[in-house]
């Protein structure tokens, strides 16, 4: 569809032209009409024909040159808008027709606290981080092997000579037994080993058959250069550190949190308070507007004067509906915050009502201590200086890498023998035998009769080491990174905290200010009606008046609801808003069923 532009015709310039003239001929008339006017009415026997009483006429005189049909449209709809505008009935869910659920900031952010769903998801981190400390651990698990049993063996094979035992051996053996191995956090390797066997044959030559044997020995490796010390924590302590770095975020969006459940509060409070105000504008602009008709009625007011008292009407009645709506958007905003569905079972058949007094007394501010206060608890400096750990472990790790490997191992070995034992001569009969058990053995073991040990170095050096010398170098550059990162976010917090604070004694100002001109406004509002009652005044000065004392109220209350924001905010900046307002972060998200206590700070470093 194509859209037209359509001008004035030189039809409706003449139209125009004659509206116009008519104008001006009735305003050039007013002072002779009104010296003609006939005696006995009011203004030394003259009747008072107001001059916005002809304007109105020559208005009604241009419109009639029109179409008729328009202005019947226009005339009809007018109808229309004013009854759907004043008599149309309040929307269903419209506050004031549902049950009111009083509710105090403290009460408003413990229900945050315990119930937000943003804080029940954060919760879940710090707990998921706390695990990755035991799994850094991992690596100096110790390992427990069993074999039992380890190997069962049995085989038979001819011999070739006389000394062999016999025509055909057969052989079979039983061992098992189990190893335990363990890596130790200062660079220390050691296993432990514990074997038994049962070995058995048919061979005449064999002195014990069957024989039992045990076996104990160990073996442990002990680094000196590379790899030695407490360089082996590396991981555990990163894991420590990201385990106290998720607190911190977690108390942040926790304080985040807060401050914006404050915040909405606070907005409620205003939205009430607005729609309050828009009813008062409400209020006056009819009562002004029923004035103008019983003066239009009695003759002491033209009729168009009535209709900048309607327009005034009309524009309030609009700001009523838009802070009405704004109220129902607060009111939402903050039961969300809240998680008001936890609380109640249909949270949209409840009104807020904030109870809060705004707090307008604010004592005076040590810039200086709260400066100090928010280099001391502020979250993102204490997970940067988390960082600046890290980085120092990782260097240090980095710079054991540059040194030669040398390592010390030592081994033993002990051994104990039981079983049959045959006391014949050689390559006799069996004269004589002697028994003995699995304790026999194990006794030799202990008693240290059968050992052996050995001791050996290994040393192991890189030619070039071009790996660990870039590990070094990128280390060395992300631990000043870091340390530049933590300067400027002392820097930026500095000037948050000295810009809050001057906004707080600002804003004090700003309420003072503010109050004083709704005393003044709301004075010369009282002024100018009596005036208009009198006679000395009109309809245009009153609803000036009018209108400028709302605006005094609505300036008013959003300096001091300003002032309350920023004292929150203040206090997110210096990190003490939780106590500010007595919150244990260990209490945060636990509405959800969640009741695990997070474990404190473990400082890996």
């Amino acid at each position: 569809m194509n859209s037209c532009t359509f001008l004035p015709s030189f039809a409706r310039l003449a139209t125009l032209r004659m509206f116009s003239g008519a104008l001006a001929l009735a305003i050039a008339c007013t002072p002779t009409l009104a010296g003609a006017a006939p005696s006995g009415e009011p203004g030394g026997g003259a009747l008072a024909v107001p001059t916005v009483g002809l304007v109105n006429a020559a208005l009604t005189a241009g419109m009639s040159s029109r179409k008729g049909s328009l202005l019947d449209a226009v005339s009809r709809d007018s109808e229309v808008i004013r009854d759907l505008v004043y008599n149309s009935a309040p929307p269903q869910d419209a506050p004031g027709q549902r049950q009111t659920y009083e509710l105090s900031l403290l009460d408003a952010v413990e229900l945050a606290l315990e119930n937000n769903l943003n804080v029940q998801v954060a919760r879940y981190s710090p707990q998921s981080t706390f695990n990755g400390i035991s799994s850094a651990r991992g690596q100096f698990d110790a390992t427990m092997n069993f074999s039992l049993p380890q190997s069962f063996s049995r085989g038979t094979s001819p011999t070739n000579n006389q000394i062999a035992g016999g025509d055909i051996i057969t052989q079979q053996g039983l061992s098992g037994g189990f190893t335990w191995q363990e890596n130790l956090e200062w660079g220390t390797q050691y296993s432990l080993s514990w074997s038994q066997n049962r070995n058995s044959t048919n061979n005449d030559l064999q002195t014990f058959n069957p024989t039992l044997g045990a076996g104990f020995s160990g073996n442990i490796t002990q680094q000196l250069l590379r790899g030695r010390g407490d360089v082996n924590r590396t991981g555990i302590r990163v894991a420590m550190n990201q385990y106290d770095s998720s607190l911190q975020g977690f108390r942040a969006q926790v304080q985040g949190v807060l401050f914006q459940t404050i915040n909405s509060y606070w907005n409620l409070r205003a939205a009430v308070e607005s729609v309050g105000i828009s009813e008062e504008a409400l209020e006056l602009a009819s009562q002004q507007y029923d004035r103008n008709v019983i003066q239009v009625e009695i003759g002491t007011l033209a009729p168009i004067e009535t209709v900048q008292a309607e327009t005034s009407r009309a524009q309030s009645l609009l700001g009523l509906i838009q802070a009405r709506q704004t109220l129902e958007n607060a009111q939402d905003a903050l039961k969300e915050f809240i998680n008001f569905d936890a609380v109640v079972d249909d949270p949209f058949a409840y009104d807020l009502d904030p109870t809060e007094v705004p707090e307008q007394n604010v004592a005076p501010i040590d810039i200086e201590a709260a400066v100090r206060a928010a280099l001391d608890n502020d979250t993102q400096l204490a997970q940067q200086r988390l960082n600046l750990r890290n980085a120092d472990l990782s260097l240090a790790q980095a710079r054991n890498s540059l040194l030669p490997s040398l390592s010390v191992r030592g081994t033993f070995n002990m051994q104990g023998r039981a079983g049959t034992r045959l006391l014949s001569g050689f390559g006799g009969a069996a004269d004589e035998t002697l028994t003995t058990g699995m304790g026999t053995a194990i006794g030799q073991i202990f008693s240290g009769d059968f050992n052996s040990w050995s001791l050996s170095a290994t040393l192991s050096m890189p030619l070039h080491n071009y790996s660990a010398k870039a590990s070094v170098a990128n280390s060395q550059i992300s631990q000043r990174q870091q340390m530049t990162q933590y300067r400027q976010r002392e820097q930026s917090l500095t000037y948050d905290v000295r810009n809050q604070v001057r906004q707080v004694e600002n804003l004090v100002q700003q309420v003072a200010t503010a109050t004083l001109r709704r005393e003044l406004a709301a004075r010369q509002l009282d002024a100018e009606q009596r005036k208009f009652e009198v006679g000395t005044s009109t309809n245009f000065q009153v609803l000036t008046f009018q209108n400028q004392f709302s605006q005094a109220q609505l300036a008013e209350l959003q300096a001091i609801l300003s002032l309350q924001n920023s004292l929150a905010n203040l206090e997110l900046t210096k990190g003490t808003i939780l106590q500010a307002y007595g919150v244990q972060l260990g209490d945060a998200g636990t509405g959800g069923g969640d009741t695990t206590t997070l474990p404190g700070s473990i400082g890996g470093r």
